[in-house]
């Protein structure tokens, strides 16, 4: 349709014509449209060949007559029904076989929705909620590292095994579980008798009393008998920020605090409320100028306090996030990276493509450099700039690889401070794309294809060494791969549908009202009465309770062939809403005399 737009509840609006003069094309003639931009076919049959067999309802919108409309050239491939109120609807599925409907669909009431056509199946899927993970993914970590099992216990992945990511409470796969490299800073992170915890202000530990967060009987209870606590303090660098996290819960509900803290007395501390469930607690503390240790400290100094606790799993790590716990001993222990790296030379087109990523950062974000890397596209050892990537950053939105050359792909959404996304990435040498979140960025056409691609990195950065300080830091959902660059709708499509249209239906307070003299050669006047919710009325006549043909404003023309004397004549007014909701309500009552 000539002038026709799309909102975003997927409703026909036409914007900035005149009514009906500027649709004299044949396949729109008779239509004429709402001051809101609303299609409104009046009362007129619509008979052009490209509306066979339409018309209108009563409330201006669309019906069939008794001819089946499917039928009709035009609207070949429409199987209409109408429902109890003659708004016309379409039976899903609808076969749009004819490109006068492509794409052209009714809502469950009878509204036209101008729906985007659903994107192709992608050539390439992996489904990373699915464990074992698909062979063509190869997963490396030199060294253990801890997940949650599905019934909600901790447990310990082996060397080079990949981690599924679970909530805490356990339940279903989210993703594969992406981290960067980490090291616990704290010695016998659950052995808190050990003398590498000092105990202050008479608090003492009961050792493996309790049933720990990885099912073993190793977590140990904290007694206070004043003021106390317990705490360790590792070495500290300037400037650098330590995240200090641990497992507590309690016999009953309370309170107990977290500090972190360094020689020169400049506290961090937060209160922990404690529940009879093991809840893990942190807190990060930025190292000032002179700093040479941070403590990692489980105190009562706060109101609400217990008597005592239950702990296990201390973790002190110079991180800009919070780490999975790493258990250690005698000696501090070092969580290696994980890397996720397919080989796609089997699928990837290097003249076109898209990618579409979920990822989750369920951790505080890394505050600088490059960072929560969804996925990245290059060579072997190659240098970046050869690639591309797709970044997911709270604090500067999500893009595809900047400026080094020969790739300029620099289309960016910023997403505030969201923590998930879904990214949706079109690559086309001069005609490159980002959507995140259902929201498109800026196109960019003066790129060039990443160069020679032979690995896919998944959560990660992936050109030189893979040294594993660019990782998500949370875990990814699914990758899909499609090798052509699907339109900028599609990608909309993919990043998540505009929100949902809440119905606002329209309420009558005060009923409708006719005014006149309700005799021959008179007019009589309808009001609408009183709504909420309302933004353009239509009416209808009835005679005898039987609807007056013809008879849609809000004004009636009283003669003998509309109106007999002795007619009972009412007005019913229909409110629609901003969301094209209905209802309906009725005037007085007058008798023609």
């Amino acid at each position: 349709m000539q002038g026709a737009s799309v909102d975003p509840s997927g409703r026909l609006r036409v914007v900035n014509q005149t009514p009906s003069t500027g649709y004299q094309n044949r396949a729109n003639e008779g239509f004429t449209f709402e001051p809101d931009g609303r299609l409104n076919v009046g009362s007129a049959f619509l008979v052009t060949v490209a509306n066979a067999g339409l018309q209108a309802s009563n409330q201006g919108r669309m019906k069939f007559s008794p001819a089946p409309v499917s039928a009709a050239f035009y609207n070949k491939g429409w199987p209409l029904n109408v429902d109890g109120s003659t708004l016309m609807y379409i039976d899903q599925p609808v076969p749009h076989d004819t490109p006068f409907n492509a794409g052209i669909a009714m809502d469950d009431r009878g509204v036209y929705a101008t729906t985007t056509p659903a994107p192709p199946a992608p050539t390439t899927r992996f489904d990373l909620t699915q464990f074992p993970l698909d062979p063509r993914i190869t997963i490396t970590r030199n060294g253990v590292g801890t997940y949650w099992d599905a019934n909600g216990v901790l447990k310990t992945a082996a060397i080079n095994e990949p981690r599924p990511y679970r909530n805490p409470a356990g339940g279903a796969i989210l993703g594969l579980m992406i981290e960067e490299a980490a090291t616990n800073k704290v010695l016998w992170s659950s052995d808190f008798a050990n003398t590498a915890w000092t105990k202050f202000g008479g608090a003492t530990i009961n050792s493996n009393v309790a049933t720990a967060p990885d099912g073993n009987m190793t977590a140990d209870r904290l007694n206070f008998a004043g003021i106390g606590g317990i705490y360790q303090s590792p070495a500290a660098i300037n400037g650098e920020t330590n995240f200090n996290s641990i497992f507590i819960r309690a016999d009953v509900a309370g309170n107990v605090r977290l500090v972190a803290n360094t020689q020169l007395s400049d506290p961090a501390s937060v209160v922990c409320p404690v529940t009879t469930e093991w809840k893990r607690f942190s807190l990060s503390k930025l190292m000032a100028t002179g700093s040479l240790n941070c403590t990692c400290q489980v105190d009562n100094n706060t109101a609400g306090a217990l008597s005592s606790v239950y702990i296990w799993g201390a973790d002190q790590c110079a991180e800009q996030i919070l780490s999975s716990h790493i258990e250690t001993g005698a000696s501090q222990v070092t969580r290696q990276f994980d890397k996720a790296i397919i080989d796609p030379t089997s699928w990837w087109n290097p003249v076109e493509g898209t990618l579409a990523c979920k990822a989750v950062i369920d951790y505080s974000p890394r505050i600088a450099g490059i960072s929560n890397l969804m996925w990245s596209a290059d060579q072997v050892g190659g240098a970046f700039g050869a690639g591309c990537y797709g970044t997911f950053q709270s604090n500067t939105g999500i893009g595809l690889a900047p400026g080094a050359a020969p790739v300029n792909m620099t289309s960016t959404v910023n997403d505030g401070v969201s923590t998930a996304a879904i990214l949706a990435v079109g690559l086309k040498a001069n005609d490159s794309i980002a959507a995140v979140n259902g929201v498109l960025g800026a196109a960019d056409l003066a790129c060039a294809m990443p160069i020679g691609v032979n690995q896919l990195a998944i959560g990660q950065v992936g050109w030189g060494t893979l040294a594993g300080n660019s990782c998500i830091n949370g875990y990814v959902s699914y990758i899909d791969y499609w090798n052509t660059r699907l339109p900028n709708n599609q990608l909309l499509e993919l990043t998540g549908p505009a929100a949902p249209v809440t119905p606002v239906i329209p309420v009558n307070t005060v009923a409708p009202a006719i005014t006149g003299i309700p005799s021959s050669s008179n007019t009589l006047t309808c009001s609408t009465g009183t709504w909420t919710g309302a933004v353009n009325y239509t009416y209808r006549w009835l005679q005898n309770n039987t609807p007056l043909i013809g008879q849609n404003r809000n004004t009636l023309v009283l003669n003998s062939a509309v109106a007999p004397i002795g007619s009972k004549i009412k007005c019913q007014v229909t409110a629609i809403s901003s969301t094209g909701d209905i209802a309906t309500a009725q005037s007085n009552e007058v008798t023609v005399v």
